[in-house]
């Protein structure tokens, strides 16, 4: 924690000789520390659905996407994993994060499930060209595989994974919705 040591004087208010003394000063900016950032609204570009995390209460189930609400199911935490350039996805709504599942082949979709800190439940994002979204990838799998949707999803579709491309259905446009997060 940083710490700045100043003196103010406050003059022309009648009070002379008057000065105040600040010897620490704390700055916390919402949603940038250790415990994390958001609540975020993750919306797919090419489709305009959010990722929503139903009314899961158990792990294994499939997540899907809504149109967007800003519901509490559609609320979602980057929390840092402990390694650099990486985030646990968690469900405001749960407090499941999202996992990619551990196999690496086949018709896969997320999960959400409780953390235990395997690389299929850790993610990377990347800016996409344009800056206004991010491309979303699973560690597992070597960075390779990312959150893919198409133009052509509807509600309760599940995304799914697929190779790097310059696709919209890649980006996820990441919001913080202003307010209080729904109860």
């Amino acid at each position: 924690m940083a710490k700045l040591g100043f003196q103010l004087g406050v003059s022309g208010y009648g009070l002379p000789n008057f000065s105040v003394e600040v010897k620490d000063i704390h700055l916390n900016f919402p949603g940038r520390d250790a415990k994390g950032a958001g609540p975020f609204v993750l919306v797919n570009r090419a489709c305009g659905l959010a990722l929503d995390a139903g009314a899961n209460v158990d792990g294994g189930w499939h997540v899907k996407v809504q149109l967007c609400t800003w519901s509490r199911q559609q609320l979602w935490y980057l929390r840092p994993t402990g390694v650099k350039g990486e985030v646990h996805i968690e469900s405001a709504d749960n407090g499941m994060v999202l996992d990619a599942t551990q196999p690496l082949h086949g018709d896969i979709h997320p999960v959400q499930w409780r953390l235990h800190r395997e690389p299929w439940q850790r993610w990377q994002l990347a800016e996409s060209p344009d800056g206004s979204a991010y491309y979303i990838a699973t560690v597992h799998g070597g960075g390779q595989r990312f959150l893919t949707l198409n133009r052509d999803a509807v509600p309760d579709w599940s995304p799914w994974f697929q190779d790097r491309g310059e696709l919209r259905g890649q980006q996820w446009v990441i919001a913080q919705p202003f307010g209080r997060p729904p109860k």
